[in-house]
């Protein structure tokens, strides 16, 4: 197997999350983008697609792979965690009962 050192690029632009290899370029809508990860140990960015599919990339810094993140609306920032909440009626008497 022969490795050759292709030029290659990743960034958002117009909506879209642009991945430039060579001659060829990728355009994915960001709507399509559901997580983004970083390990900034590797400057590897990983983007996993609403269809199951991920991109992967070895960013020249580990600040340049934050800043995709950030542009795509996967970084920290844009995080939630969304829980369901049981029944609380048991929690609300005994906190009346317990004077809490």
């Amino acid at each position: 197997m022969f490795h050759l050192d292709v030029r290659s690029a990743v960034g958002v632009a117009d909506g879209h999350l642009v991945i430039e290899r060579g001659k060829s370029v990728t355009r994915v809508p960001l709507s399509e983008l559901r997580e983004g990860r970083l390990d900034p140990s590797k400057r590897d960015v990983e983007i996993h697609r609403r269809n199951g599919d991920v991109i992967r990339a070895r960013m020249p810094s580990a600040e340049a792979a934050q800043r995709v993140l950030a542009a795509a609306g996967l970084d920290a920032s844009h995080r939630t965690l969304r829980m369901r909440r049981g029944e609380v009626a048991f929690l609300d008497i005994m906190s009346l009962l317990l004077g809490l």
